[in-house]
C-alpha cells in the first residue's frame, strides 16, 4: 500500500512539473513575446498605441510572476508566521476586530481584482468577435499565418484567449500577495497594541503573570518585524517596476481614451482598463501607510499598560520594549520609493505630466503642420 502511495504521489508531482513547465515556457515567457514582435510590427501609430499597453502589462506580468517565484520561500515564512500569530488573538474582541477590519477587507481585495481583470480581458474578447475585421485580440505573432483559414485564426484567437486568462490569474496571485500581505501584518500589529494596553489591570493575575504575557507580546512584536523585514524584500523588485510601469500605462491609456476612441465600446474599455492600472497598485500603498500608522501607535499602547504597580523586571522589560517600539518603519520598494499614498499620489501626478508632454507635442504637430500648408 505505502509502495502504491509513493508511485501515485510521484506521478501527481511529476505531473505538477510538466504543467509548470508548460505554463511558463507557453504562457510567461511565449506570450509577451509574441505580443512584443507583433507590436514592433505595426506601422500605424493609432494602433501602436491602441496596444502598447496590453503588451507592456503581458510583460510586467511575466516578470512579476518571475519575482513571486524567487520569493516563495519568504512569503512561505510569512504564512507559517501568521499562523502563530493568528493562535494569539484569545479574547472575543480581538477576533470580532480582525474578522471585521482585515479579514474581510482580504477577502474583498481578492473579489475587486478578480472582477476588474476579467471584465477587462471580456471586453477584449468580445471586440475581437463582433468586429467586421477578422482581428485578434491584440496584434501578435504566430509561426503561421492565422488569416489562411478559420481554422487558425481560431486557433490563434483561442490562445490568446485562454492565453491572457492564465496571465489573468498569475497577475490576481501576484497583485494580491502584497496588499493582503499588508492588511493582514496590519491587523497583527493592532491585536499586539491591544493586548499590550491591557496589561497589568486583572488585579486577579499575579506580577509573574503579567510579566510572562509582556515577554510574549515582545516576542510576538519580534515576529513582526521579521515579517515586516521578509515582505519588504519581496516585494521590493516587483513594486519598483509597478511604480514607473503604472505611471506610463496610466497615460498611455488616457491618450487612447481622449484620442483614439471613436464608439462606445472604446471609451467603456479604457476606462475600465484605467480603473484597473491604478487599482493593481492602490491596495498596496493604502496598506502601506496604515502599517505605518498601526507602528506609530505601539509605543502609546506600552505606555498605557498598567506598568506602574507592576515590579522590576516588568518595567525593565518595557523599557527596552519601548525603544524597539520606538522604530519608524516604513515599507520601501528598491530601496527608494516608500509603499504609501505618497508614492501612490505621485503616480498619479506622473502620469499627467507625461500626458500634458503627449499632449504638448501633439499642439506642436499640429501647429507646424498648419504653419506648412499657409
Amino acid at each position: 500500500m505505502d509502495v502504491q502511495l509513493r508511485v501515485a504521489e510521484f506521478r501527481y508531482k511529476a505531473l505538477a512539473r510538466f504543467y509548470v513547465v508548460c505554463l511558463t515556457l507557453f504562457v510567461s515567457v511565449y506570450y509577451p513575446i509574441h505580443l512584443i514582435i507583433g507590436l514592433l510590427m505595426q506601422s500605424n501609430k493609432e494602433d501602436f498605441f491602441n496596444y502598447f499597453f496590453m503588451t507592456q502589462a503581458a510583460l510586467v506580468c511575466s516578470l512579476k510572476y518571475l519575482f513571486l517565484r524567487m520569493n516563495l520561500k519568504n512569503i512561505e515564512r510569512v504564512i507559517k508566521m501568521y499562523s502563530e500569530l493568528d493562535k494569539r488573538a484569545s479574547t472575543a474582541d480581538e477576533n470580532i476586530y480582525f474578522i471585521r477590519h482585515h479579514q474581510q477587507r482580504a477577502d474583498l481585495i481578492m473579489k475587486i481584482f478578480s472582477l476588474n481583470y476579467f471584465s477587462t480581458n471580456l471586453f477584449a474578447f468580445v471586440g475581437a468577435i463582433v468586429d467586421k475585421e477578422q482581428r485578434l485580440m491584440f496584434p501578435a505573432w504566430f509561426p503561421f499565418d492565422w488569416k489562411s483559414s478559420s481554422t487558425l485564426y481560431w486557433s490563434a484567437l483561442l490562445y490568446q484567449f485562454i492565453g491572457i486568462n492564465m496571465l489573468i490569474v498569475q497577475n490576481l496571485l501576484n497583485d494580491a500577495v502584497g496588499p493582503m500581505s499588508l492588511c493582514l501584518l496590519t491587523g497583527h500589529v493592532h491585536l499586539l497594541t491591544m493586548r499590550v494596553a491591557r496589561i497589568g489591570y486583572n488585579k486577579r493575575k499575579s506580577q509573574q503573570y503579567h510579566e510572562n504575557e509582556l515577554r510574549l507580546c515582545i516576542e510576538d512584536h519580534l515576529k513582526l518585524l521579521e515579517a515586516f523585514k521578509l515582505l519588504e524584500n519581496s516585494l521590493s523588485s516587483l513594486q519598483f517596476i509597478l511604480f514607473f510601469n503604472t505611471g506610463l500605462n496610466a497615460c498611455i491609456v488616457i491618450v487612447n481614451l481622449l484620442f483614439y476612441s471613436r464608439i462606445l465600446y472604446d471609451y467603456i474599455y479604457y476606462s475600465c482598463f484605467l480603473f484597473v492600472v491604478f487599482m493593481e497598485v492602490f491596495p498596496c500603498y493604502f496598506y502601506g501607510s496604515m502599517l505605518y500608522e498601526e507602528f506609530k501607535q505601539l509605543p502609546y499602547a506600552v505606555f498605557s499598560s498598567n506598568w506602574i504597580e507592576q515590579s522590576r523586571n516588568y518595567r525593565q522589560d518595557i523599557i527596552m520594549f519601548m525603544e524597539m517600539a520606538l522604530r519608524s518603519l516604513t515599507m520601501s520598494a528598491g530601496g527608494i520609493v516608500e509603499i504609501n499614498l505618497s508614492s501612490f499620489f505621485a503616480i498619479c501626478k506622473t502620469a499627467y505630466s507625461l500626458f500634458t508632454l503627449i499632449l504638448a507635442m501633439k499642439r506642436g504637430e499640429h501647429s507646424r503642420i498648419r504653419n506648412f500648408i499657409t
